[in-house]
């Protein structure tokens, strides 16, 4: 490893985002009414959840090398008393250890919306669903047709 040298882009700027960072901010806050649109909504999450799966998968090699480099400067440095360059890879190692946490909560959050709407929706599917089951038809309508295919046949015969 080179000393001075920075962390991998692993931040919300490098990171595409679907939904962006006011939007992350309503989810997080809770600020979002949900039950205008399950399926929207709950196709939005899928296509973030996909993004930060990707860009997790494209960037995790590089970012663990590099944590484990910088791990391994800063007990380096320590051991030959370098405090100030040891404290600033502390830092930088601590940023991208609290953003890895940031992208794992927002995994867990959009699975759980997902879960959540995926439910929601089955269930308005079932609701419909026993909305449209054809109303009974009651005797008067069942027999009368009956009724009027024999009076027709007696006319006939007469």
């Amino acid at each position: 490893m080179e000393f001075g040298e920075g962390p991998p882009p692993f931040d919300d700027e490098c990171c595409p985002s679907v939904l962006g960072k006011k939007l992350w901010t309503l989810i997080e806050t809770e600020k979002i009414n949900y039950a205008e649109d399950y399926h929207g909504w709950c196709q939005k999450f899928r296509s973030e959840m996909e993004t930060i799966e990707i860009f997790a998968k494209t960037k995790d090699e590089p970012a663990r090398k590099w944590m484990e480099d910088t791990d391994f400067a800063i007990r380096m440095l320590r051991c030959v008393k370098i405090e100030e360059l040891s404290a600033f890879y502390m830092e930088q190692l601590a940023a991208q250890g609290l953003y890895m946490e940031k992208l794992d909560k927002r995994r867990k959050c959009l699975a759980d919306y997902i879960d959540k709407f995926t439910i929601l929706m089955a269930e308005e599917t079932r609701n419909k669903k026993t909305d449209e089951k054809p109303k009974k038809q009651t005797n008067k309508q069942k027999h009368g047709n009956k009724n009027s295919k024999r009076s027709n046949r007696k006319k006939c015969y007469r």
